[in-house]
């Protein structure tokens, strides 16, 4: 920590910024441990939050009030990096949540990770028969719009998805 602390304060110095890094001796993991932690409102703390730009690897630096929340709901779930046949089943309780199940990027295989962890090789699965089943998912749930593939997709998986889950045209 340290060394972090060293960099920062050097480059605060080139911009011509005078700072002061406090270490805190509590936890300061919430706005308001870091504002008691501090002694000022929560509004005066900042929240940093970082995201890479998936398709350009670009990173996002966006700083915020401590005080700005967000509603407690996320936008919307994706389901990742499972075969259908293994959270199928928790899909049919018919809960309010699943409204907003957006996208699936599911693994090729139907294999546990327990089975996959132990494998010698990877394992393409059937990418027709994951076709079908992301058909079968559109069908029951319309609100999916995000379709990709996750551990042992390739080209063949979503080929397979698409002619399965797109309208062709004429």
């Amino acid at each position: 920590m340290a060394g972090s602390i060293d960099r920062v304060t050097k480059a605060a110095a080139d911009a011509g910024l005078d700072i002061e890094i406090r270490r805190m001796g509590a936890s300061t993991r919430t706005a308001e441990e870091a504002a008691a932690q501090c002694g000022c409102t929560v509004a005066q703390i900042v929240k940093s939050l970082v995201f890479q730009g998936q398709a350009s690897g670009k990173l996002f630096l966006f700083l915020v009030s401590g005080s700005n929340q967000l509603d407690g709901a996320p936008a919307y779930y994706m389901i990742n990096c499972a075969h259908p046949t293994h959270f199928m089943q928790a899909l049919k309780k018919g809960e309010r949540w699943l409204d907003r199940v957006y996208g699936v990027k599911a693994n090729a295989s139907a294999k546990s990770h327990a089975e996959l962890d132990e494998s010698e090789t990877l394992d393409a699965g059937d990418p027709d028969d994951l076709g079908r089943r992301y058909s079968g998912l559109r069908a029951s749930f319309p609100t999916m719009r995000i379709l990709g593939g996750c551990c042992g997709t390739d080209h063949r998986h979503i080929a397979a998805i698409c002619e399965a889950c797109v309208p062709q045209a004429a």
